[in-house]
């Protein structure tokens, strides 16, 4: 954990917003030139598992999620990284979006509150995740569909279609999608994705055909940054063996440290044990690049570590917390 991002003295540190986020990592302050320009934009990407409408009615459920069905305290989050930390591309898994469903909630999806919130200049491509039963519909007071999506500072002019992950429906995890665009004037391609994880995928070998499926279809792009929740741990600094694939084609953020005090490998995923009224910390989300980064950082205030047993208020919006990263800008 950083020492230069907690309490009070976050809040002063990160004012200004945009000179603070250049200045504390080094970081480019443009995104470069349009098109027609030999320049390289810098994306300064967020992923974040916002878990949009996952989990139980309150802690002691398994998978619980803070503020399940209010979509505007996780809207306002994602806002508020986006403005301190300078982003211009945001990565999020389960996620609702979407028109509504028949028969389930009605008015604006959680997308359409985080891109308001956002405000003018974003534009957003989504790709549907389907749960062991198939069912795509958000539940509770949330409407849409449930799935990934990409938000971007600008014009996103190239949808490929969303490539499926080999997921088996009947072995108790959601089957995403790899999500990939193309943005008017950027040379860097963008993709996100929600790897399913458990003992029967490992056992099957289905884990390893989600990385190679995720490998193949990024290869597509000469320069590319990928975000996303892979639900593989990473412990130690020592690389998960079944996401070596990743390592060996794309550089990934936080593997070093970029100024003094920087912690590397820093943890992005936080789990209640209600008994105890402890957490159990790792790594499982995960942003790479062609180009490398620059700066990298996990926000893990921003992720939920309320002790339940004393209090009823979470500290945060999602049991993961926001990772964000930026490419160098070029010419």
């Amino acid at each position: 954990m950083r020492t230069f991002r907690t309490g009070d003295r976050l809040r002063r540190a990160l004012v200004p917003l945009a000179a603070a986020a250049a200045a504390t990592l080094g970081l480019p302050t443009t995104a470069g030139a349009a098109g027609g320009s030999t320049a390289v934009e810098s994306v300064r990407a967020m992923t974040w598992n916002i878990c949009g409408e996952a989990g139980g009615t309150s802690p002691a459920d398994a998978g619980y999620c803070p503020y399940r069905n209010e979509p505007q305290k996780k809207a306002d989050a994602i806002a508020e990284v986006v403005r301190v930390r300078n982003l211009n591309v945001v990565m999020l898994q389960e996620v609702c979006s979407g028109p509504p469903v028949a028969g389930g909630a009605t008015g604006p999806s959680q997308l359409d509150v985080i891109l308001t919130a956002l405000g003018p200049g974003w534009t957003s491509a989504t790709a549907l995740s389907e749960r062991p039963d198939g069912r795509t519909n958000c539940r509770g007071a949330l409407s849409g569909t449930l799935g990934t999506a990409i938000l971007v500072k600008g014009t996103i002019d190239d949808r490929p279609e969303p490539v499926v992950l080999p997921v088996p429906l009947d072995t108790d995890a959601d089957r995403s999608r790899v999500l990939c665009v193309g943005v008017a004037g950027w040379r860097t391609h963008l993709c996100t994705t929600h790897l399913a994880n458990n003992d029967t995928l490992l056992k099957s070998g289905a884990y390893d055909a989600q990385v190679a499926t995720l490998k193949r279809t990024i290869s597509a792009y000469p320069r590319v940054v990928v975000g996303g929740d892979f639900n593989m741990g990473l412990y130690h600094h020592v690389i998960p063996a079944k996401l070596q694939p990743m390592y060996d084609l794309l550089t990934e953020c936080d593997r070093t440290s970029y100024v003094a005090g920087d912690a590397a490998d820093e943890v992005t995923h936080f789990t209640y044990a209600s008994a105890t009224g402890t957490y159990t910390s790792s790594k499982i989300d995960y942003l790479f690049s062609t180009a490398g980064f620059t700066g990298c950082d996990s926000w893990t205030q921003k992720a939920d570590q309320a002790d339940y047993r004393t209090t009823g208020q979470p500290t945060g919006v999602s049991d993961h917390a926001p990772l964000y990263g930026y490419t160098p800008a070029t010419s």
